[in-house]
Order: structure tokens, then sequence, then C-alpha cells
């Protein structure tokens, strides 16, 4: 076996496992964003959602830098045949995974969203009581300033997960751009990155 077959013998395992792995880290996002305005919700989880999802964006771009280097392979008349078929179902898979990915990531910004709005809601009330004793002022006072602190808290989640959108929409634009290099016609992944594009318009 040459160097090329071994080469693409390794990329298509490492995309295939990159993959699974990434439907992992949609798995968790979808377990922590159903927690978001729940009584386990708090900073924790906050940093638990960032984390998680920078996780699956860097993986994603790397599994994109991969999927070019597998259809430069797939070119090489020597691989053509074998190589074509494992990009092509990898490629849908990774389209599949990128979009459920969108999906979770989309409804953790839902979710803080509504979140934020109670929260303020809550403060306006406060804001509204000037009455009462100086102990109960100040018990008021606290509680403002935890929900100031707690709404600049999910207004940062909210621009970072809004920032993680576009960037998984721009690999999915990436993606779509190598099939049409190819000079092929892919529905499913042109529809979906359509579809994705216009999802980050409504959350913005």
């Amino acid at each position: 076996m040459d160097s090329g077959s071994v080469e693409g013998t390794t990329l298509v395992s490492t995309i295939a496992s990159n993959i699974q792995r990434l439907s992992q880290y949609v798995q968790q996002l979808e377990v922590l964003g159903g927690k978001i305005g729940s009584s386990d919700d708090g900073e924790r989880l906050r940093d638990q959602v960032a984390e998680v999802t920078s996780s699956a964006n860097t993986l994603s771009k790397e599994t994109n830098t991969l999927m070019k280097r597998l259809v430069e392979l797939s070119n090489d008349q020597r691989y053509a045949s074998s190589m074509k078929v494992h990009r092509e179902r990898l490629m849908g898979d990774l389209i599949g995974v990128l979009n459920r990915l969108q999906m979770a990531q989309r409804n953790a910004v839902a979710k803080e969203k509504e979140s934020m709005k109670a929260v303020a809601a809550q403060d306006q009330q406060i804001e509204q009581v000037n009455d009462g004793e100086q102990q109960q002022r100040q018990q008021l006072q606290i509680q403002h300033q935890q929900h100031l602190t707690e709404i600049r808290e999910r207004s940062e989640a909210m621009r970072q997960l809004d920032q993680d959108i576009s960037d998984v929409t721009q690999v999915m634009k990436d993606l779509a751009r190598i099939v049409h290099d190819q000079g092929e016609i892919m529905d499913s992944i042109e529809a979906n990155v359509e579809h994705a594009s216009m999802q980050v318009q409504q959350v913005r």
C-alpha cells in the first residue's frame, strides 16, 4: 500500500471518528441547553455550555481541514474510485451533525433569551419597591446587583453562542464550496447551508 492510500485510509478513519465525537458534543449540548432556566441553571452551567460549544467548533474546523485534504486525495486518479465514495458519505454525515450542532446552539440561545427576560422582569419589580424598612431595602439592593450580574453573564453567553453559530455556518459554507469546486451538486448540502444562514439571521 503506497503513501497516498495510507493517508487516505487514515483521513477516512479520523474524519469518521471526529464526526462521532461531534455527535457526542451535540448530545451534551442538548442536555445542558435543556437545563437553562431551570433550578440547575447558573454560572457553572453557562461555563459548561461555553466549553462544549467551543470544543465542538474547534473540532468542526479541524474536520473541515481534513475533509479538504480528502477531497484533494480523491481527485487523484489512483485513488478516486475508493476515496470518492468515502468522501461523499463523510461529507453528508458531517453536514448532518453540524446541522444538529447549530440547532442545539440556537435552542440554547433561545433559552438564554427567555431567562434573561425573566430576570429583567424580576429586577423591574424590585426597582418599583421604594418603601419598607432599611434592612429590606438593603436586601433588595443586593438582589438588584445579583440580577445585573446575571443579565450581564447571560448576555455574554448569548454573544458567544451567536459567534459559535456563525462559525459553524462558515464551515458548512466552506464544505458546500468544496462540493461546487468538484463540479458536483449535492442538493441536501446546499439546502442545509441555506437554512443555517437563515437561522443565524433570525438569532441575531
